[in-house]
């Protein structure tokens, strides 16, 4: 009896550990996951509905700015072909992760004025908003080892009929590693040509529909508990000038005061001099005053 309980504990710890360690390894929780290298590139993902959950991660085999792709060969191709294909591609552009859907149009480096090349949705429209319906969720990065978790629609994007990508696996994978120019900015990130990539005989295909965990883990998952922030790749619309402030008009003057003029000053005209019978009556006028002065004090 002792025997088989011990051997039920030891079941339970097996599985127990198992699940836990599975957990462990999905790559930013998601449950499924595919090797496209062994070793060297993985996909993982989670469909819900109609919206893609997917991550890349793999060994870049160098160090600065490099580029995860991953897509559809077109229908009924019969193996990978990387012209005439759409896949979503991710990186960084120095510490800033990016993601956008691409036209593999050619193998030539984008031409955004034309759209020719290895280039974003958008490209070949210049009156076409710089925005794409891929985001980046989380990237992170380790040594020559990167991650990058993205989403993107399983139906067409960005205006584009030909970029719907199939859950059934009906069509061929592709992929490719390589470097980002120098150059590049986040708004127009430019791939240059990969160091990995799909096999030409390749028929590979992934199906989203079906759960799938064959994958030995690439990079540290300790380093992909911390996400680097993402980075838009809208063009943020310019921010409004603001308004001139009205001048203060100006207070008026006031009227000035008129001085009240002075008064004319009448001229001070010198009398005239006496004259001759003027003095004579005054004369007279003298002697009388004498003489009755002297008969009041007679009397």
């Amino acid at each position: 009896m002792r025997t088989v309980e011990l051997v039920l504990v030891l079941c339970l710890f097996v599985v127990t550990k198992d699940s836990v360690a599975g957990q462990d390894d999905a790559l930013y929780g998601l449950p499924n996951c595919q090797e496209l290298v062994p070793g060297v590139l993985n996909v993982h993902w989670n469909l819900d509905d109609t919206l893609l959950d997917i991550a890349l991660e793999g060994t870049t085999r160098e160090i600065g700015n490099q580029y995860f792709a991953f897509g559809f060969s077109q229908p009924g191709v019969p193996s990978a072909r990387m012209t005439g294909s759409t896949a979503l591609i991710g990186g960084f552009v120095g510490e800033q992760p990016f993601a956008l859907n691409y036209q593999l149009a050619s193998k030539n480096p984008c031409d955004f004025a034309t759209g020719n090349g290895v280039c974003p949705d958008f490209a070949g429209n210049s009156t076409a908003p710089k925005t794409t319906s891929a985001k980046v969720i989380q990237a992170n990065r380790n040594g020559d080892t990167m991650a990058i978790h993205m989403t993107r629609p399983l139906g067409p994007t960005d205006g584009k009929e030909n970029n719907a990508w199939p859950a059934d696996g009906s069509q061929v994978v592709i992929y490719a590693i390589g470097p980002v120019a120098e150059f590049s900015s986040l708004e127009e990130p430019e791939v240059l040509i990969h160091r990995v990539k799909t096999p030409g005989v390749s028929t590979a295909t992934v199906k989203f529909d079906e759960p799938k965990n064959d994958c030995t883990p690439i990079i540290d998952r300790q380093v992909t508990a911390t996400a680097e922030p993402p980075a838009s790749t809208d063009v943020p619309e310019p921010e409004p000038e603001p308004s001139p402030e009205p001048e203060p008009e100006p207070e008026p003057e006031p009227e000035p005061v008129p001085e009240p003029e002075p008064e004319p000053v009448p001229d001070m005209q010198p009398s005239p001099p006496p004259t001759e019978a003027s003095s004579g009556a005054i004369s007279s006028l003298k002697a009388s005053s004498i003489l009755m002065i002297s008969l009041m004090f007679f009397v």
